[in-house]
Parts: C-alpha cells; sequence; structure tokens
C-alpha cells in the first residue's frame, strides 16, 4: 500500500546548523550502518529502548525481513552513517488497525538539528498515506527532547502515567502516550478492512 509513496524517497534535506542528510527507508544492505548506529548509541540513550538492542544478529534480521506495511524504519543518514532512525509501526487487524504507533532514536551527537522532528513530518506523511487516523507514541517522562519534538509536530499528551515504567537501570519514570488524529487521504481510508 505504501509502494507509491515511498517512491519520493530517497530525499535530501537540509536541517538545522547546514547539516544535510539523505531519509530513506530501511535497505537489506543497511545491516552493518545500522549495527553501528545502534552500538554508537550512548549508555544514557540506550536506556530508552524498549527492547534489547545489542545483538548483531538482530540487526541483521531487521535488514533481511523488512516488510513497509508493518514496519518501517525510516533512516536519516549523513554521508552514509545513520543519524536517526524512526518507526512507523502498524498493525495488520484487530480494534487497532487504524492507530499507527511510532518510534524515534537519534544519534545524541546529533541531537538539535530537527532530525525528531524530520522524521515525525516523514512518518505522519505516510500514515496518512497508509490509511491511518491514529498515530501515537509510547515515551518515558525523560525522553523531554523527544516529547516536545511530537508535541511541536500537532502531538496531543493523551496520558501521562507517574512512576509507570522503567529504564534498563531500574529508574522509574511516567510513561507518556502522545497521540495525533489523521486526516488520510479518501482514497487511502478502509485499507485495513
Amino acid at each position: 500500500m505504501l509502494d507509491f509513496a515511498l517512491e519520493e524517497f530517497p530525499q535530501r534535506v537540509e536541517l538545522e546548523h547546514e547539516l544535510m542528510c539523505t531519509v530513506r527507508p530501511l535497505r537489506e544492505e543497511d545491516e552493518v550502518a545500522l549495527c553501528d548506529f545502534m552500538l554508537a548509541l550512548e549508555p544514557e540513550e540506550r536506556l530508552f529502548i524498549k527492547g534489547p538492542c545489542s545483538s548483531a544478529d538482530l540487526f541483521m534480521d531487521w535488514c533481511h525481513s523488512v516488510d513497509y506495511d508493518c514496519n518501517l524504519p525510516l533512516l536519516a543518514l549523513e554521508h552514509g552513517r545513520i543519524v536517526a532512525l524512526g518507526i512507523l509501526h502498524q498493525r495488520q487487524g484487530g480494534w487497532k488497525r487504524h492507530i499507527g504507533s511510532l518510534n524515534m532514536m537519534v544519534r545524541s551527537d546529533y541531537s538539535g538539528h530537527g532530525l525528531v522532528h524530520l522524521l515525525i513530518r516523514s512518518l505522519v506523511g505516510l500514515g496518512k498515506h497508509a490509511g491511518l487516523m491514529r498515530l501515537e507514541s509510547e515515551l518515558m517522562g525523560g525522553q523531554s527532547e523527544f516529547i516536545d519534538a511530537f508535541r511541536n509536530a500537532g502531538f496531543d499528551e493523551l496520558s501521562r502515567i507517574p512512576d509507570y515504567v522503567e529504564d534498563m537501570k531500574g529508574q522509574t519514570y511516567d510513561c507518556v502516550l502522545m497521540g495525533i488524529n489523521l486526516i488520510p487521504d479518501e482514497e487511502f481510508t478502509g485499507v485495513g478492512d
């Protein structure tokens, strides 16, 4: 369903502080770059990742089993090196099939360049094209840069549950659910039915 929208990629984009990036979906040949990106994340950044992300085999599997209709990883690259990753997760059935979920990761040395906003904007467009009616992102209260970026992109804070989640060191944080209602293109509504 996303083939037409994905034809717009790769995109070359100039961001804040004259950073030039290429934005495109993850491809099979990205396994080494993805592994380098994930392993280059600072320990503080890894604390906020929902699952274990230290296995090269896991990254290889991500690259070799990409299904853009279920999980669409969008990369921001500088000189061929991944500096940010945003993922649009879509359910293929059930009572939440009209709601997509977004996850973001950015290298700390590229923070403040507008990468999160760029990826959110791109993934919102792809979500509309896929016929989704809502997007959400579940964040930890300590991820203030991401919460601000989602808010600036039009997302609302739908709920905040105090001290509900723990990072990988056992530190508790609020669980923050951000969401936005989409107005999909009419020709794409009902895609998940």
